[in-house]
């Protein structure tokens, strides 16, 4: 028996399965592995034409909210009005040696607030308390301050909390009807 033919069958197939292990198999998981990205990115594509469709609704959408945001904001009172006439009174108060404790404003006049700044031509009150400690000369002297503020539009309360033996440190609570965003100057 000749094994020349058998010898020459026998490199074939290790040939053929080295080229299939070597060659063919890594080949051929880079094109499935390039396949799978072009679809990926023919995916992304295709995400990318819907949400490039759906832009001009999109800003349509936006310029209607930001019109809203507008209106809404015209027709409530601002809370910088708010906090700006807080910080004043924190500082009138610090002008005097007094610290502010704190300074509270109904929660049920805020909402009722709300309500009523439709109609934009009504001048906006807000009762405001604070309560203050330090010496009784310095609270008198911030009290007709505030008298003679241009938001001050009337005395509501004015107590004194303390005892004779400690007259410097006094505790003090007024309140009283503010007008909204009129801060500076006089009314």
């Amino acid at each position: 028996m000749k094994l020349g033919p058998f010898k020459y069958i026998l490199i074939s197939v290790a040939l053929t399965t080295a080229w299939v292990f070597l060659v063919y198999s890594p080949l051929d998981y880079k094109r499935d592995e390039g396949t799978s990205q072009i679809e990926a990115a023919q995916q992304k594509l295709a995400d990318f034409s819907s949400t490039l469709k759906q832009l001009p609704e999109f800003e349509r959408s936006c310029q209607t909210l930001e019109q809203s945001r507008r209106e809404l904001n015209e027709t409530l009172y601002t809370k910088k009005d708010v906090l700006r006439l807080f910080e004043h009174l924190k500082k009138r108060a610090d002008s005097y040696n007094l610290r502010v404790i704190e300074i509270t404003p109904p929660i049920e006049e805020l909402i009722l607030l709300n309500q009523a700044v439709s109609d934009s031509t009504v001048p906006l009150f807000l009762n405001i308390g604070i309560r203050l400690e330090g010496k009784y000369r310095n609270y008198g002297e911030f009290v007709r301050s505030t008298e003679q503020s241009a938001y001050y539009r009337g005395t509501n309360l004015c107590q004194i909390n303390g005892s004779l033996a400690d007259i410097k440190r006094l505790a003090f609570s007024y309140s009283f009807k503010a007008l909204l965003g009129n801060v500076e100057g006089k009314s």
